[in-house]
């Protein structure tokens, strides 16, 4: 059987169309689906963060400017003036903080100094959840390693 009549296949109108009805269908669903952050593991934040003070310190010894990172617990983000300025949103998550093991009662911060040589003040960061899943952070105060432990939930 021969096709080459014109009626096989589908027209660019009516594929344009179906295109336009997927892109729709997904655009709406998405906008019903809660926002990433909100999704976020107490571990996806601790990494986040942890990337963010990793960057700072390798800043650092690339240049030798000392820099801090500010953990605002009220806030609920943490920052590092740069360059480039960077910041992480923590919303969601209770912080506890620990410094040369003790744990820390405060509601407003944390300044975590990173000197020129790339050495810190050890840090650990404690990331609790609503539903009761947490995480802990560590930044070993020498080395700048930093370390994510997950906790299972209660």
């Amino acid at each position: 059987m021969d096709r080459n009549d014109g009626t096989a296949g589908f027209s660019l109108v009516e594929m344009l169309v179906v295109l336009a009805i997927l892109a729709l269908s997904a655009a709406v669903l998405a906008s019903g689906l809660p926002g990433r952050q909100s999704r976020a593991s107490p571990a996806d934040k601790a990494l986040e963060l942890g990337r963010l003070l990793v960057s700072t310190r390798n800043a650092v010894l690339a240049d030798g400017r000392p820099r801090s990172v500010d953990v605002a617990f009220a806030e609920a983000r943490a920052s590092t003036e740069g360059p480039p300025r960077r910041d992480v949103s923590l919303a969601g998550f209770t912080l506890r903080a620990s410094v040369a093991g003790e744990w820390l009662d405060r509601q407003g911060g944390l300044e975590i100094p990173f000197a020129a040589d790339g050495s810190s003040t050890g840090v650990v960061i404690e990331f609790r959840a609503a539903s009761g899943a947490s995480s802990r952070l560590s930044l070993h105060w020498l080395t700048g390693r930093v370390q994510v432990s997950e906790d299972a939930a209660p």
